[in-house]
């Protein structure tokens, strides 16, 4: 539901939130022994800063930045792999973290519309069950599909 309803930079905070909750799956990982654990939690995070990196938009100069830091965060990831050491990995947390907390600031201000359309609505707090929030849904019968 996140990233239905997101913009352009609430999207870009999702997708620094699922690198950082890859990095944290790998330190867990390697606390409880599980190296597999540790190695697919990584291999998972690879795509995550591809996907970052062929979205710049290379007019704006701070694109190269930002490249330089996703290409510094990938030597991080295979270090960690290859040396099986979840030590090698602080400097991409740290550094994605840093440009999470500044896209985040932007998209408090960030007033553009969500980037799917049609897609399916949710309304929360209308209602309140016993112990929850409770959730509606606007179906569309097209949702997703529009010709």
């Amino acid at each position: 539901m996140r990233m239905t309803q997101a913009n352009r930079t609430e999207l870009i905070v999702v997708i620094y939130d699922l690198f950082l909750e890859y990095m944290k799956d790998a330190k867990e990982a390697h606390a409880a022994g599980d190296m597999e654990g540790f190695r697919e939690a990584i291999s998972h995070a690879q795509p995550v800063l591809s996907e970052l990196t062929s979205c710049l938009d290379f007019k704006y100069e701070i694109s190269y930045q930002l490249q330089e830091i996703y290409r510094y965060c990938g030597r991080c990831l295979a270090a960690a792999q290859a040396k099986e050491d979840p030590e090698e990995l602080k400097g991409a947390v740290i550094s994605i973290n840093n440009l999470r907390t500044g896209f985040f600031e932007v998209s408090k201000n960030d007033k553009s519309p969500a980037l799917m359309k049609n897609s399916q609505k949710v309304y929360a707090g209308l209602t309140y069950g016993r112990d929850s929030l409770n959730e509606s849904l606007n179906d569309n019968p097209l949702r997703g599909y529009k010709a």
